[in-house]
């Protein structure tokens, strides 16, 4: 965690709680998840089990992070799921979905394609990710449009798009059906 954060949102990164749930409504929009059985890959502090949660949506959730400190303490605020240190790449179980929410932030081009491909094979029916396209700030995955179609048509199933509720954010859905 950011040892300077005063709040959960910013010990992963985000701007402010506000933003961190319009991703996660983009992340979730249309899905019906009560009795599925989900991954949320790169969890950080496990707010997305906490979103779902407010929701009142039911599901088999659980979360891996590379970060032992976000494991616990998500591990501590939602006793109810299971979270685990791992990489994706460690993951053999399969899920009905698998979500990341900004998890390619800091991660360089090759394992973004390899992370992408591991978690749409892990899904039975979707894999669902958002990401910065054309990231700024030096650090971060820069990566445009026109590449992301192109490492996508590489991974398979059909991928779909949503725009414009934050500026430079997409989230990108790779269905199975």
């Amino acid at each position: 965690m950011h040892k300077n954060a005063k709040h959960d949102y910013e010990s992963v990164g985000w701007l402010s709680t506000e933003r961190q749930k319009l991703r996660f409504e983009k992340l979730l929009d249309g899905l019906e998840l009560r009795d599925t059985k989900i991954l949320d890959f790169g969890c950080g502090l496990g707010a997305l089990c906490g979103f779902l949660d407010e929701k009142g949506i039911k599901c088999d959730y659980s979360g891996i992070d590379i970060v032992d400190s976000f494991v616990k303490k998500a591990s501590l605020d939602y006793p109810e799921a299971s979270f685990a240190k791992a990489s994706i790449l460690d993951i053999e179980d399969s899920f009905d979905y698998v979500f990341s929410s900004g998890t390619y932030a800091f991660c360089s081009k090759e394992l973004f394609f390899e992370y992408a491909k591991k978690s749409f094979e892990l899904a039975r029916c979707e894999y669902r990710f958002n990401m910065l396209l054309n990231a700024r700030s030096s650090g971060y995955l820069r990566l445009g449009e026109s590449e992301l179609k192109k490492v996508l048509s590489k991974i398979g199933g059909k991928s779909t798009f949503k725009y414009g509720y934050l500026e430079n954010d997409i989230t990108v859905c790779i269905s199975k059906m």
